[in-house]
């Protein structure tokens, strides 16, 4: 058990490691395909106005959605509930 418990963190920590972007505002600026982000209301690891300023100031073109009652880990249930209006809006 406790060697499952280290396997999913050390996975979560290289993910983390993955994906941090290491200069944010410049790789934002140069996204250059149709982009959103959602974020969840109740978000713990990020200020959700931060991270929705960020684009909105730097690639006004992304679509920005702040997602009621949602947390960090917990947007990921209903995610396609989100995205797949977004997805099929544009391939149409």
């Amino acid at each position: 058990m406790i060697k499952t418990i280290t396997f999913i963190i050390s996975i979560f920590i290289l993910t983390g490691c993955a994906i941090t972007p290491s200069a944010p505002v410049n790789q934002i600026k140069k996204l250059d395909l149709p982009t959103a982000v959602w974020i969840g209301e109740k978000d713990e690891l990020f200020n959700v106005n931060k991270v929705v300023s960020l684009f909105t100031k730097h690639s006004p073109g992304t679509y920005t959605k702040i997602i009621e009652n949602e947390k960090h880990l917990s947007i990921l249930v209903n995610a396609a509930d989100y995205m797949g209006p977004w997805i099929t809006d544009r391939i149409e």
